[in-house]
C-alpha cells in the first residue's frame, strides 16, 4: 500500500512537471506569436506614416458645444488639404482618410482628453496639438476666430 502511494506521487509529480513544461513551451510558442503580429502592425505603421507623410488632420469629438461649432464654423473654413478624423460619443472613428491610419493617429496622442487636436505627419512622425484652451475661448467669445485660424494655419505651415 505504501509502495502505491508512492508510486502515485512520483506519477502525479511527473505529470504536473510534464504539464509544467508544456504550458512554458506553448506559452514561448504564444508570445513569438503575439510579438510577430505586433512587428507587423508596428512596420504597417510605419509605412502609413511613410505614404501619409505632409498630410494633416483635424481632430475632434462629439462633445455637443465642440462638436456644433465645429462642424458650423470651422470645418468649412478648414483648407481643402486637412482630413478630418472625428470620435463620436460610442468612441467610433470617422476619418475621411484610412480608417486603421487614424486610429493609430488617435493612439498617439500626446494628451487624448484635450480636443480638438491638429495633426501632421512630417519625415515619419506624428506631431500634435491640443488647441483646446484657445478654441473653447473663441466658443465663450473671449478669442477672436480668426486667432484661433492663425494657430491652426500656423501648426500645419512647415516653416
Amino acid at each position: 500500500m505504501k509502495n502505491l502511494f508512492l508510486n502515485l506521487q512520483v506519477i502525479i509529480g511527473i505529470t504536473l512537471l510534464f504539464g509544467f513544461i508544456l504550458l512554458f513551451i506553448s506559452n514561448k510558442r504564444q508570445n513569438k506569436s503575439i510579438n510577430k503580429h505586433i512587428k507587423a502592425l508596428e512596420n504597417q505603421f510605419n509605412e502609413n506614416l511613410e505614404k501619409y507623410n505632409g498630410q494633416n488632420f483635424f481632430c475632434y469629438n462629439e462633445r455637443k458645444q465642440q462638436h456644433l461649432f465645429i462642424e458650423n464654423e470651422i470645418l468649412p473654413d478648414l483648407a481643402p488639404n486637412i482630413s478630418i478624423i472625428y470620435l463620436d460619443k460610442n468612441k467610433q472613428i470617422h476619418s475621411t482618410k484610412n480608417q486603421n491610419l487614424a486610429s493609430n493617429l488617435l493612439f498617439h496622442l500626446k494628451n487624448y482628453t484635450k480636443f480638438p487636436h491638429l495633426l501632421k505627419i512630417r519625415e515619419g512622425k506624428i506631431i500634435d496639438k491640443s488647441i483646446n484652451n484657445m478654441f473653447f475661448s473663441v466658443v465663450n467669445q473671449t478669442l477672436d476666430k480668426k486667432v484661433l485660424f492663425n494657430e491652426i494655419n500656423d501648426f500645419y505651415n512647415d516653416k
